[in-house]
């Protein structure tokens, strides 16, 4: 897992796609990660289903700061 970040972090074209426990799908490009996965993104978009309406609703960030408890899994985009 760590050497997929690696990769991605030290490819400026590279973003991530990141899946959160609140049903939150992210991607952004990754700038800095540790070893409890907690993660700094440059461009990130976060994008998440409104149960009630059944639309995405999205909102962007400049710079994000992602705390690694809330992480399930990241896939490279290329």
């Amino acid at each position: 897992p760590f050497s997929v970040l690696y990769s991605a972090m030290n490819n400026p074209k590279a973003k991530v796609l990141i899946s959160c426990r609140n049903e939150t799908k992210i991607t952004g490009t990754l700038l800095a990660y540790d070893r409890h996965f907690n993660m700094v993104l440059k461009g990130a978009m976060e994008a998440k289903e409104n149960k009630e309406s059944g639309d995405l609703d999205m909102r962007s960030f400049e710079t994000l700061f992602l705390r690694g408890d809330n992480v399930i899994f990241v896939i490279k985009m290329d």
